[in-house]
């Protein structure tokens, strides 16, 4: 009994520090650690994920927040390819007493970007809503992207794909560019 009750203390300080030990005989040797080395992103960080830097209309824009990208020609497309590929969505936080980003950590940071470039990220959310899904499908391994299709105002259909540039470029003919939209070919 008292070496669970030290334990159990030992667990306690060190989630006062900000570290969390699920398994109580672990408090014992990472109480000691002075260094740990690990792989697995998110296990070790805040979780929280932001953009740097977008590549669009043939440049890279820099920052995690840029006028440039309010500016672009293909920004209603872009938006749109963010909005209607993320899952995730706005939630009330009892804590904060506010409505936060709630989701995954990638989708939140693309979100947040789009919010920190001047756009209403909350009522393209509600719009998204508003509009029919014809189908998913979600994103793999083996495929390497999510595609997702949607009906819109004007009864067509608009497919937007996400995962690794080198698999989703494999299915598009065409690309924005400053001048406009422009072959691949």
């Amino acid at each position: 009994m008292a070496v669970t009750i030290a334990l159990v203390v030992s667990v306690m300080k060190m989630f006062d520090e900000h570290n969390l030990v699920r398994k109580l005989s672990a408090s014992e040797t990472m109480g000691g650690a002075n260094e740990i080395c690990t792989d697995k992103t998110g296990t070790l960080t805040q979780n929280n994920m932001t953009v740097m830097a977008v590549y669009m209309e043939g440049g890279i824009v820099e920052g995690s927040a840029n006028s440039a990208f309010s500016n672009a020609s293909s920004q209603k497309e872009i938006v749109e390819s963010v909005i209607y590929n993320v899952s995730a969505d706005y939630a009330f936080d009892a804590e904060k007493n506010e409505e936060v980003l709630n989701g995954n950590v990638t989708e939140c940071g693309m979100l947040k970007y789009l919010i920190a470039s001047g756009i209403d990220v909350k009522s393209e959310l509600k719009e998204k809503v508003n509009r029919e899904m014809k189908w998913k499908i979600p994103f793999n391994s083996k495929r390497k992207r999510a595609t997702a299709a949607y009906i819109n105002a004007d009864g067509g259909v608009r497919v937007y794909c996400k995962g690794a540039p080198e698999i989703v470029i494999e299915y598009c003919s065409k690309y924005h560019a400053e001048s406009g939209v422009e072959s691949l070919e």
